[in-house]
């Protein structure tokens, strides 16, 4: 019977325990150390990303996005080659497919349940308060089109309506953007298993060359933001960052690199200063800025993978950073509907609102349908389920996303 491995590890959009089954007579557990830091990234990720939405002086707060990107195609890529490694070290190699269904499963089932009451809940009040939260049948095709992992493409395809609609659900973008770079990246480090670190260099750097290719070619703003072949430069990155970093050597100069605790304070500022100073249509991202930013996030990712005292790292591993960073999904899902509501107040009581009801509404999301979700995922349903949910969704958003139209 498959026994389990449990793979300990942060990253934005996915579970902190990566699980793969292996044919062993008894289970071996194979731990990444816990990159505290990293963790703390994820925290300051999602603060960008939620005084963005919540009007916080911050118009570029939505750069926390390409740094989640960063650590996603970090995380994701050393828990793949640490799980390969340990597979194939096992007197019997675990089957291709079974490998790449625990991937899969155990994504779908830490991303899927919370996504799907979120978009449940939100469709619903739409058709209660559509003065406030749009149009219920927009709402509905899109959050049709974020659970079928196409959100993005949704949004490109509806620019149209983004200034006179509200779009409750639009935030969806950046975790289809996530789901279909994930649909090729395991795939091919499975298959190619022998070779998964060349494997998972090739598509990182597929990744940074055809945003490349894309911003040299000629871009709208919508298209930049929003488009899949403009976007995943940063994952890219942290795949490479990655695959270098299993280099032992590597993390050695690293952390004891004279300049790593003043590059990093220089790099984060400098993504505090682009926050405060950028908009989502400034001229110079759709002309490769966000294939650019896609090194110096890289780069903090991995300045953070490596051994820290400063003050820089001792703020990161905070516990109240690390109380953020394990909530930064559910805070990411649950702030962006919530920043729609109680327009007609004051700033600071606006804000108060926004923020207390952004943190009940995370917690309860994560103390009552991501935590038990992921107790599901030893049994059939938790991969029978997300899969139904998923492919009933794609052929739904064929009726509803794309012929959407006012």
């Amino acid at each position: 019977m498959a026994n389990q491995i449990r793979l300990k590890d942060g990253q934005p959009h996915d579970d902190s325990t990566a699980v793969v089954y292996v044919a062993s007579p008894a289970p071996v557990r194979a731990a990444p150390q816990r990159l505290a830091a990293i963790d703390g990234l994820r925290a300051l990720a999602v603060a960008l990303v939620v005084a963005y939405h919540f009007d916080l002086y911050l118009p570029g707060g939505f750069l926390g996005v390409d740094l989640f990107f960063a650590i996603s195609g970090f995380v994701i890529t050393r828990q793949l080659l640490t799980s390969l490694a340990t597979s194939t070290s096992m007197s019997t190699s675990t089957p291709t497919k079974d490998l790449l269904i625990s991937f899969y499963r155990r994504r779908a089932t830490r991303l899927m349940p919370a996504a799907v009451m979120l978009c449940v809940g939100v469709v619903l009040l739409s058709n209660l308060f559509p003065d406030v939260l749009g149009d219920p049948l927009f709402t509905l095709a899109n959050a049709v089109a974020g659970l079928s992992g196409i959100g993005n493409w949704f949004n490109l395809r509806n620019t149209e309506m983004l200034p006179n609609e509200a779009r409750p659900l639009m935030h969806l973008w950046s975790l289809s953007i996530e789901e279909q770079f994930y649909l090729l990246l395991p795939l091919l480090m499975v298959i190619k298993r022998g070779r998964a670190a060349q494997a998972a260099i090739a598509v990182g750097t597929v990744a940074i060359v055809v945003p490349t290719l894309v911003a040299v070619a000629g871009q709208d703003a919508h298209q930049a933001f929003f488009s899949t072949a403009s976007r995943v430069a940063p994952m890219g990155a942290g795949v490479i960052l990655a695959v270098l970093l299993q280099s032992e050597r590597l993390n050695a100069q690293l952390a004891a690199w004279k300049l790593r605790t003043l590059t990093l304070i220089a790099l984060i500022l400098g993504l505090v200063l682009l926050s405060a100073t950028t908009s989502w249509n400034t001229p110079w991202l759709r002309f490769g800025g966000f294939v650019a930013l896609a090194a110096p996030f890289a780069l903090i990712v991995g300045l953070c993978a490596v051994p820290g005292n400063s003050m820089v790292d001792r703020l990161l591993c905070h516990p109240i950073s690390q109380a953020i960073a394990v909530r930064s999904y559910s805070l990411y899902l649950w702030h962006f509907p919530v920043a729609f509501l109680f327009g007609s107040f004051s700033m600071l009581p606006r804000l108060a609102l926004r923020i207390v009801v952004s943190g009940l509404l995370c917690e309860l999301s994560l103390r009552c349908i991501e935590r038990p979700a992921r107790q599901l995922h030893t049994t059939p349903l938790a991969w029978f389920a997300p899969l139904t949910i998923a492919t009933s969704s794609m052929a739904f958003f064929a009726f509803t996303g794309l012929s959407y139209a006012r």
